[in-house]
């Protein structure tokens, strides 16, 4: 829950130690189960990738993953 947070109408989830094979497949799995359009973003020079949640799915994701969220956490989605 800590490595991730809402950017303006964006999520951004710190996915850095995951390969980019690794991120398209999770993209490709968001969309399929739970309709989300999600994108994939070099972090800089030599540290990985960062996962995106577009503004388009921004409150479906939040519906999504608000009941797992600890109480502490919930100002990372805005909330």
């Amino acid at each position: 829950m800590d490595d991730g947070s809402r950017i303006n109408k964006t999520v951004r989830i710190a996915t850095n130690c995951f390969a980019k094979s690794d991120l398209e497949f999770l993209c490709e799995l968001l969309k399929n189960k739970y309709n989300l359009d999600a994108s994939i973003q070099k972090s800089g020079l030599g540290k990985g990738y960062i996962l995106y949640i577009k503004t388009s799915s921004l409150n479906k994701f939040i519906e999504i993953v608000k009941p797992f969220i600890l109480p502490s956490m919930l100002y990372k989605l805005g909330l």
